[in-house]
């Protein structure tokens, strides 16, 4: 076990609660003094409670995060054994790792990759840090000055006000890190940009079924779909897969139809 993994693992942002039990699963694995864990696809699932498929995905979200290292393994007949899973948390048993982040000789640490990817990770990990410095719109957040004469130079058809009441409820309904934003004048030029013209006629409800008519809301995602005979969410699915698969699903019954 490493504490210095399960502490990364623990204070890792943005992750839903299946993608931080597997990578604080993995950690604890991690064998302090070289830095690595051989965790086999079936121990995290039995451990998690999720399907080996759904771990599959949460270990690919990881990695693309930054927040691990994957190298799969092979035996001599070519046959698959447990991959080798880094965190790339800093500990004292990783001085391969200097200050400008090179890799040191793989005669001493063997477990720094030939092409020394921790580089990568560990620049990722920055540009994560520093995204950490996002924030959620406020509960009593009032229009600022700046964004209503934004939105009346921009979009002189729309009342700056009116559009800030539906900015407001839509953002802080919505749950999760995807309401997390680091520069909310940038998400409201954006907002406004896509508001319809007063007058305009969007189109017509009529013209699509309640059930293909998805909820803005994620949380609502779940109810939507069993009242209207839609899939439900798998155990460890995240909103933003569950969404896709629902959509997937929606345009299939309304070809079908």
């Amino acid at each position: 076990m490493s504490v210095g993994a399960i502490d990364f693992a623990i204070k890792a942002d943005g992750l839903s609660a299946s993608d931080k039990l597997v990578l604080i699963l993995i950690a604890n694995c991690v064998n302090d003094s070289e830095g690595y864990a051989y965790p086999s696809q079936r121990y995290l699932a039995e451990r998690t409670g999720l399907t080996r498929e759904t771990v599959n995905r949460v270990v690919a979200r990881l990695e693309e995060a930054g927040l691990l290292i994957v190298t799969h393994q092979y035996r001599d007949n070519g046959g698959k054994r447990s991959s080798k899973y880094v965190i790339p948390y800093e500990s004292k048993s990783q001085t391969h790792v200097t200050q400008d982040h090179k890799g040191s000789d793989a005669g001493s640490h063997a477990h720094v990759t030939q092409d020394h990817n921790i580089e990568t990770v560990i620049k990722k990990r920055n540009i994560k840090q520093r995204e950490a410095n996002a924030s959620r719109l406020s509960e009593d957040w009032k229009l600022p000055d700046e964004y209503a004469a934004w939105c009346k130079e921009n979009r002189p058809d729309l009342d700056p006000r009116s559009v800030a009441d539906s900015f407001r409820d839509y953002w802080i309904s919505v749950p999760g890190s995807r309401a997390t934003k680091r520069d909310w004048f940038a998400v409201w030029r954006n907002w406004v940009r896509k508001e319809s013209k007063p007058g305009e006629r969007k189109q017509s409800s009529a013209s699509i079924p309640s059930w293909a008519d998805l909820p803005r809301d994620d949380s609502k995602l779940a109810d939507h779909a069993r009242w209207h005979r839609l899939p439900d969410p798998k155990p460890g699915e995240s909103f933003p897969m569950y969404r896709a698969r629902l959509s997937s699903a929606v345009r299939e019954r309304m070809r079908a139809d």
